[in-house]
């Protein structure tokens, strides 16, 4: 049996001797109830766990322990996931957007070469010539969304024969006169399946079917 005699140490019947309590332990003797946990330990490997055991209750609890994970802030690992699963979000709506945004521009185009050629058709049927500039009809500032300025080819004039555009035979797509926008990279040429023109906004066929010269 060990019997306890308070911050001296404990008389050991296997010793027979009076043997002081380690530093650490002898610390943490804040109450008699703690002495009733070292006078019940025996000696031997199964008093020595339970000598540690009374030791490690009375010690303190780490005031981390039980922190809420809210508490405890992210890992790298979830600070991961969550930037990929961002990621994943933006790879998939940043395509939509854009397409979104050129399907809107190339309608307000279409709607704008719509405008501008019943005018000058109007002007055309109403004076039996068709005007030399679009300004004539009063849309000489219009623009297109990517900031050129619609391009119009009065085809009844003899100084413009042989300039109106081409479909992919070489047949001239309009009779009367041509209007169009040069698009994004704002180049064209006179056949609309050159590179440079696929992405022209067009009139064709003399007002009957307008939009992509790609999709002509």
């Amino acid at each position: 049996m060990l019997q306890y005699f308070g911050h001296l140490g404990y008389y050991s019947e296997r010793t027979k001797m009076l043997e002081p309590l380690p530093q650490a332990i002898a610390k943490f003797v804040p109450s008699a109830s703690w002495t009733e946990d070292l006078l019940h330990c025996r000696t031997g490997a199964s008093g020595t766990m339970r000598l540690r055991q009374a030791v490690t209750n009375r010690l303190p609890k780490s005031p981390h322990k039980h922190l809420l994970k809210s508490e405890r802030g992210y890992s790298l690992v979830e600070l991961i996931i969550a930037m990929g699963v961002i990621l994943i979000i933006a790879g998939i709506a940043v395509p939509a957007l854009v397409q979104a945004i050129n399907n809107a521009r190339l309608a307000r185009c279409v709607g704008d070469i719509r405008s501008i050629g019943n005018e000058v058709t109007a002007a055309g049927f109403t004076t039996g010539n068709y005007p030399t500039m679009i300004s004539e009809v009063g849309m000489g500032d219009m623009q297109d969304p990517w900031h050129n300025d619609y391009v119009y080819v009065n085809l009844r004039d003899p100084a413009n024969a042989g300039r109106g555009r081409t479909d992919r035979f070489g047949v001239p797509i309009n009779n009367n006169f041509d209007l169009y926008s040069p698009g994004a990279d704002k180049i064209s040429a006179t056949s609309i399946v050159a590179a440079p023109s696929r992405d022209d906004v067009i009139w064709a066929n003399d007002g009957a079917w307008m939009g992509l010269a790609s999709q002509f």
